[in-house]
Order: C-alpha cells, then structure tokens, then sequence
C-alpha cells in the first residue's frame, strides 16, 4: 500500500502500533464510506493529522493529486459539501474543488507548492481561480454566494491576495473554523 504519497499508511500503521489499529483510523477517517485502494494513502493522511500528526508532515508526502483529495476530505470533514474535478464548459474550466455550506460555497485551486511562490505568480494563480468562480457562480445557478480559496503546502501564515485566502495546508483547519472571521477579507461573487 505505499503509493506516491511516501508510505503514509505504513507511519499510520507505527503510529497506531498495528495494523488492525490503523484499518479502524482508515475506516473512521472514511467516514462509513467503502475505500478502495487508491484513497488509502489520503485516509492515512486524514487519520494522521486526527491523530495530532502536524498537518504540513502530513500532506508534503501526498502527490500533487492525493493533496487534492487531502483538501477535499479537510472540507468533508468540517461539514462541507464537496464536488471535486468540476468540469465547466463553454468556455471550458476545470475546479480542483467546490465546497458548500448552506450559505456559501469556497472555490478551491489546490497548489502543491512546498515554498511560496512569489506575489506575481500568486496574483496570476487567484485572478484565473475567480475568473473560474465567476463562470461556476454563472453556470451553478443554485450556486451559493462564492469566494475563492487557493490551498497550498508553503510554510506561511494564511493570507488574503485580492480577496481571495491562500491557506497553507497546516493553517486549513484554523481558516475553516475561523471562516466567519475572514468575510470581510473575502471577495465574493
């Protein structure tokens, strides 16, 4: 079961002290849900931050694509309800994540950067993920008010970029259970 996120679910196995330990925080990080092999390193990843681990050890061993679906499972596991890869089309744009509330929906562009990137770069990164917002808020009509979020690996504090939030992953759960403190630094749409 070591994939491309560096053995994550062999460290949750010494974490728990056995295997039968770290199928049952696999299977309470799953929520219920039936697993396949695929989303095993992301549960791994999932149950070792429930577990304390700190979450930049966590999610700098995940691929690109386990860090998407890391994000995804923090948001699931806040209460958001949560749309991964969402195509649009006509013009055609694709979203690593919509996560719903009741009264809001975050539009996320997950960075795996493991530095920060530089202002230029960032500034490019937020204006293309609202231009995407934009047609997802135009083409979801039933769409909640929307902002946008750019998750990423870099060791530094969450900030706000043209009212959007860069949140480093280690600082995702502040940011979401801090969320209603961020309004009025948000933009939304």
């Amino acid at each position: 079961m070591n994939g491309a996120g560096g053995g994550l679910y062999e460290r949750l196995v010494r974490r728990c002290g056995s295997i039968d330990s770290a199928v049952a925080a696999v299977q309470k990080a799953a929520g219920g849900l039936a697993v396949d092999g695929s989303e095993m390193e992301v549960l791994a990843a999932v149950a070792l931050v429930g577990m304390g681990v700190r979450i930049e050890n966590v999610s700098e061993k995940l691929s690109w694509r386990d860090f998407e679906h890391f994000c995804a499972a923090m948001l699931r596991g806040w209460g958001y309800s949560v749309q991964e890869n969402v195509v649009l089309t006509n013009p055609r744009a694709q979203i690593d994540i919509i996560a719903r509330t009741s009264s809001m929906a975050l539009v996320v562009d997950c960075k795996h950067w493991a530095k920060d990137s530089g202002i230029s770069a960032l500034t490019r990164v937020v204006e293309a993920q609202k231009l995407r917002a934009r047609l997802a808020r135009a083409k979801m009509k039933e769409l909640e008010p929307t902002a946008v979020a750019i998750f990423v690996l870099c060791n530094e504090p969450t900030r706000f970029l043209n009212g959007a939030a860069i949140v480093p992953a280690y600082t995702l759960s502040d940011f979401l259970s801090n969320l209603p403190l961020h309004q009025e630094s948000l933009s939304y749409f």
